[in-house]
């Protein structure tokens, strides 16, 4: 999870979060240990009950609302690449909480526990995409935003919710297998994780100054949000879990963390880098091939795995849609590029006509008199000196007039 660049103008909303109100960003700081440590102390000495599922439920969606609002100051402090950023952190935060509301709805309004996988699983795993189409963006570089990098995002979350449709939807819906379906998604899930903080590594070495302290923060409190992931579900599965139980702890505080890091990152962090939007294109551009060409291997996969014939027909659909669709965005790139490149090679041929008549200028001004139009002095000269060595070499006579 990440944070913002420097502030905007004078007057606009960024200005006023990061200049005129620093203490809005303090108490968003502070705001997720104080959630924490209350939760800690209710989970050691309340007994199991509705009531502490209710608190559980009010403190979990709460830090979730924090790490929200923590990410959106951020991003309208911010500017060009890192307000993308953070724009894209926010909008997977906005699915993480969305999650924890359906959990809340079926655990405090139905008094049952929440499907799994149902909508909030869903939701969850789907907020990890725009994070990871974040970390693409690499805002701690200075230049502008790469012009394709919104197709690349749409190819690489397009990728995911394929991977999401070819493993896990098949054991809901098309051969109901509760089990599978939980090991499908759990599996997958940690997988989107492990992405997310490989990346964060990657940029935690190219990055400098506040930028990698950030990555960093991020990575840390991402790998131990993973590990508890890890850890809830199976004693989910177990039947030992209950919201509100000590166990919660292994979500309250990475996520009390990664709110307190993207509260605290400075609104003008340095170590920002520049580097050629055409290099930053082509990065992205060999993550959306990778995630392309998985596709049909996937596919060849499905013919060999040994599923039963409804699931494999339904992968192989999914399969071809997805095909579809990041065809489709990989010939809007080439359009976009093709159109581009026409306009680049049209203002080069204009440029060049315009060097060549400012050359005809500045030769004419060279050797023509500007008041009267007529050769100049310098050039009358050279031409008789050129004349003159002439006829001694062939013996001739020059006349003036």
């Amino acid at each position: 999870m990440q944070n913002g660049t420097a502030p905007r103008g004078t007057g606009s909303v960024g200005s006023i979060l990061s200049i005129e109100h620093p203490h809005i960003k303090k108490w968003l700081s502070a705001l997720p240990w104080g959630i924490a440590v209350l939760y800690g102390a209710m989970a050691w000495l309340a007994h199991p009950s509705f009531r502490l599922t209710f608190f559980g439920d009010v403190a979990q969606l709460s830090l979730s609302l924090v790490l929200v609002a923590a990410f959106a100051a951020n991003a309208l402090a911010a500017e060009d690449r890192a307000r993308r950023f953070w724009w894209l952190m926010t909008l997977g935060s906005v699915f993480w909480l969305v999650s924890q509301v359906v959990w809340t709805y079926y655990e405090l309004w139905e008094r049952m526990p929440s499907p799994d996988p149902g909508l909030g699983a869903v939701l969850l795993f789907l907020h990890l995409a725009p994070m990871t189409a974040a970390l693409t963006v690499m805002p701690h570089k200075g230049s502008g935003i790469p012009s394709l990098t919104t197709l690349s995002m749409g190819m690489i979350l397009t990728w995911w919710l394929f991977l999401y449709t070819y493993l896990v939807v098949p054991w809901q819906y098309m051969h109901a297998s509760p089990a599978l379906c939980s090991r499908a998604f759990n599996s997958l899930y940690t997988v989107e994780d492990l992405v997310f903080m490989a990346l964060l590594v990657v940029l935690s070495f190219h990055a400098t100054g506040g930028w990698r302290k950030l990555y960093l923060g991020l990575l840390m409190g991402s790998a131990v949000y993973t590990a508890g992931s890890v850890v809830l579900d199976r004693l989910i599965d177990q039947k030992h879990y209950y919201t509100g139980s000590r166990y919660d702890l292994l979500f309250i505080l990475p996520v009390a963390w990664l709110a307190y890091v993207a509260a605290s990152f400075p609104p003008e962090p340095g170590g920002l880098e520049s580097e050629a939007p055409i290099r930053s294109d082509g990065r992205i551009g060999w993550v959306t091939l990778v995630a392309l060409l998985s596709v049909p291997c996937l596919l060849v996969w499905n013919n060999f795995s040994g599923v039963p014939e409804g699931v494999r027909d339904f992968r192989l659909v999914a399969g071809l849609a997805a095909i579809g669709m990041l065809a489709l965005m990989l010939f809007a790139k080439q359009y976009v590029l093709a159109g581009k490149l026409s306009e680049a090679l049209t203002l080069s041929e204009y440029n060049v006509a315009e060097l060549m008549q400012l050359r005809e200028q500045l030769e004419r001004k060279a050797t023509h008199d500007s008041m009267t139009g007529l050769l100049n002095r310098p050039t009358v000269i050279m031409s008789l000196e050129r004349e003159l060595a002439r006829a001694r070499r062939e013996h001739g006579r020059v006349a003036a007039l």
